[in-house]
């Protein structure tokens, strides 16, 4: 898996580009990011108007997330991101959260 961050100059030329072909999250970034989301908020994906709150939770959680993923951005470059280049990245770091609890409680069970 390799996850890619376009910096854009004028919003048509890539500056720059981040790649991480893996990262680590700290517990409180998976707490703050499941906390957004909630677990009854994953089954209304499909609800605008809950995927708006879900949306409005997470903005304060975007440029932590990615300053962990991605060593070395800044808060002035991930200004200069195309939101729409980042699902791909919010998608695999919730798959990536979901997937270490699952591990997680998989250890506590037994």
């Amino acid at each position: 898996m390799e996850l890619t961050l376009n910096i854009y100059k004028n919003n048509k030329e890539i500056e720059k580009t981040y790649k991480a072909s893996e990262f680590d999250l700290m517990w409180g970034t998976m707490e703050d990011l499941l906390s957004a989301v909630g677990v009854d908020g994953l089954d209304n994906l499909n609800d605008t108007a809950a995927l708006s709150k879900i949306i409005s939770a997470l903005l304060p959680q975007v440029k932590p997330l990615l300053k962990q993923i991605f060593d070395g951005v800044t808060d002035s470059e991930i200004r200069r991101t195309k939101a729409k280049e980042l699902v791909p990245i919010f998608i695999e770091a919730f798959t990536y959260a979901f997937s270490e609890l699952g591990v997680l409680s998989n250890k506590s069970g037994n």
